[in-house]
This record gives C-alpha cells, structure tokens and sequence, in this order.
C-alpha cells in the first residue's frame, strides 16, 4: 500500500505541475500571436487609400500620399480635428485607428506686367478659380487693350472664362494715341510777363500768347514727317524706340537750309521747304506755321507760364519728380517722353531727357524791359535747353542756359515746336 500511496502521490505531483506547465505554454502561445488592429485612412475627399490590418504594437506603413484637384496633401493625423501628425516611423499601433487627411488648398499668383504703365497689384487665386479683372493701368500717350498671356502678345487672358491653375504674368498690350505718333500735341500758353533768367538778368519779359509742344518731338514723330534721319540714326545706347525723343537732329534739319525753297519767316527765322517745322506745317493741314520756340517763350512755358509756382525745375524743386538727369537715369540714355511728372501746363520733360534746341541765336541779356524778344539778329551758336538725360542738375534748371552750333547733331540733344495763336 505504501507503495501504490507513493506512485499516487507522485502522480497528483506530476499532474500539479502538467497543468501549471501548460498554463505557462498558453501565455506563450498568446504572446506569440498578438492581436490584430485595422488602420483605416480617412483622406477627406481624395483619393481612397487602402485599411492595413497591423498587429499590435506594430507600426502602420506610410502609404503613397492621396490626391485631391485643386488641394496639396498635407500629413495624417490622429484625429479629426487635425491636431497630432501621426508618424509613421515612431508611432505604433494598440487599437483600432482611422488616421485622418490634412489637405492644404492650392493657390497661385497672378502677375500683371503693365510694361511702362501704372502698377498694377498682383492677386492670389485657388486653382481653378478666376482672376478679377483690375482696373485698367494707364499709360500717357497710349491706350490700354487687353491683358495676354504671354509677352508675344498672341493670346487674349479672358477673364470671365479662363481659369488659373499654375502661378501666371499677364502683360499689356499698349496702342499708341495718335498724339505720339505723327501727330503733335500742342499745349497753349497765354501770354504774360515774368523776370527771365538767373535773378532776372534778363529782365521783364512781356510775351503774346502762343502754343507749344506737350511733349519733346519723338523718333516716330520725325520718321512720319522726313521718313528718315539726316545722318547718324537712333540707338538703343542712347534711347530707342518710336515714343523716345528724336535726337542726332541739328537744327539746321529742323529748321531747313537754303539748299531748298523757302516756306515762311517767323521771328526773323526763314523755314526752308526741306526742314522739319515746313514739312509738318504741310502734313498737319490746319493753315499754321510751325516751327522753334524762342528763348523767352521757351522758358516762360518751361516756369509753368501765368500758372508758375516759381519752381528750380519744370514742375517741381525735387528734380526727380520731374526729370530723367545724370543723378537717376539708369540705364543711361533717353526716355520715353512724359514719363516723368508734368509743370503747371501739362508740359513734360522741359528739365532732363535730351536738351532742346530755341529758335535764337546765343547773346548777351540786358536788364531792360522787352516783348517778344527773339534774341540777335546774327551770332555763331543758337540756344538751347533744358539739361538732358546724363547732365547735372544745375543744367536742368528753369533758368539755365546753353548753346551749340546750329549744324550739330548729337546724342543728347532734340526739339519741341511751337507756333503763334491766332
């Protein structure tokens, strides 16, 4: 019996210890097929992703990124609110999870490229939406047409119907008034006294009412009217382009030589049948004699006339505001006419750019009174104007006086006209 007692209880031993064993092989196997959790991938509109089945602890793999029209994917996030980013090399997975699509909605800039006109602000759009028209830019001398979309100027932007999707300049298209082509815009000065010169050196000066050019003659002007130059031509080291001022123009081209018949006599000047004043007198059909202005006339008009608030330059004491001079012309050479600011008549550029040959011969003031004067009856240098596009500023004053030989022609220097009122 002790023996069969002992064979028993070794058996309740051996069971004891069996079931404690397979307690402990069970935990194992647990461990060792750990629960499974599903990833679901909520992309807000975008292409659907596929759910990942990843056990736990296990971490999800980063799937290719979704897309949507018209938005940028951003990350995933746990939760709705878009608050965590879920990382796909750190974060594990312990329960189910739906990560959820940030998307950030696309945007572009929209340029306008007004060439030499006003400003215009660039706008921010969302892809696939249109760009609001602005207002139109302004230009002096030119009309604006249309916004295109591209700087060859072949394909109108419309926007009631294009739509942008990519960041785009737009750029304008300019049609010239007929005001800077052959055409010449006249402004009329009435007649008046003011002190000429430095300090009045020269005296009250009393003049008759007259008109003279808005803007300085331009390259196109001079083409349409002598259908070609008389020598050197314009060039882009000094300025070109049809709304430039002509430069390399004497005056002796402007005025005519007796190699040709004479037009008419004006101030003591006889306009010869080959010169430009003549020439344009013809061509512009309404019976008047153009031709240079004198001295006085071109410095009343240039001090603003009747209307003068006594400025240094023409149209203001900030030479920048109103003139292209050696201290801001950059790049060097001439500019476009009227593209700085006006004097108190509308007039432009009577400081800087390109100076400008008067109808007088170079002579001495006198402080006496006078009306009308034309300056000497003969001398070796005729007057000029102005200041120019690379000069100083003294050379830019109202006031300031030079000359040149009236057979020069350079690349700095041109002309307005003028005429008598009737």
């Amino acid at each position: 019996m002790k023996n069969i007692f002992f064979r028993l209880g070794n058996v309740a031993t051996i069971v004891a210890c069996l079931t404690v064993f397979l307690m402990f092989v069970g935990c194992d196997e647990e461990e060792d097929n750990p629960q499974e959790f599903t990833v679901t991938f909520n992309s807000g509109g975008g292409s659907d992703i596929a759910s990942q089945t990843v056990k736990e602890g296990g971490k999800a793999t980063k799937p290719n990124d979704p897309t949507r029209d018209g938005f940028t994917f951003d990350a995933w996030y746990k939760e709705a609110a878009l608050t965590g980013v879920w990382d796909f090399d750190t974060d594990v997975v312990t329960a189910d999870v739906t990560l959820h699509a940030k998307w950030t909605e696309n945007s572009f800039i929209v340029s306008f490229n007004s060439g030499e006109g006003s400003e215009v602000s660039s706008q921010v759009v969302k892809e696939g939406e249109k760009a609001v028209k602005p207002n139109d830019p302004t230009r002096d001398g030119f009309t604006f047409e249309a916004w295109y979309k591209e700087a060859s100027l072949t394909n109108v932007w419309d926007f009631d119907t294009d739509v942008v999707t990519a960041d785009v300049t737009l750029h304008a298209k300019w049609n010239e008034d007929e005001t800077h082509s052959g055409a010449l815009e006249m402004v009329s000065v009435q007649g008046g006294t003011f002190a000429m010169g430095e300090s009045g050196n020269n005296g009250q000066v009393t003049l008759s009412s007259y008109s003279i050019g808005k803007y300085q003659v331009t390259q196109e002007q001079w083409l349409a009217v002598m259908g070609s130059w008389p020598g050197t031509s314009p060039s882009s080291s000094y300025g070109l382009g049809d709304n430039y001022p002509a430069y390399w123009v004497s005056w002796n081209d402007i005025v005519g030589t007796s190699s040709s018949a004479a037009g008419y006599t004006v101030n003591g000047i006889t306009y010869y049948e080959n010169g430009f004043c003549y020439k344009y007198s013809q061509l512009s059909g309404d019976g008047k004699q153009y031709r240079l202005p004198t001295e006085a006339e071109w410095e009343f008009a240039a001090r603003g006339g009747n209307q003068t608030n006594n400025y240094i330059y023409s149209g203001s004491n900030n030479i920048d505001d109103v003139a292209w001079y050696g201290g801001n012309n950059t790049p060097d050479g001439s500019k476009p006419v009227g593209t700085k600011a006006p004097n108190e008549l509308g007039i432009y550029d009577m400081s800087g750019n390109v100076y400008e040959w008067c109808g007088d011969w170079l002579g001495t003031y006198t402080p006496d009174a006078k009306t009308n004067p034309i300056g000497p009856t003969s001398g070796s240098l005729r007057v000029d104007r102005g200041g120019c596009w690379f000069i100083n500023v003294e050379r830019c004053r109202v006031a300031h006086r030079d000359s040149f030989y009236p057979v020069l022609r350079i690349y700095n220097l041109g002309f307005r006209l003028a005429c008598s009122s009737e």
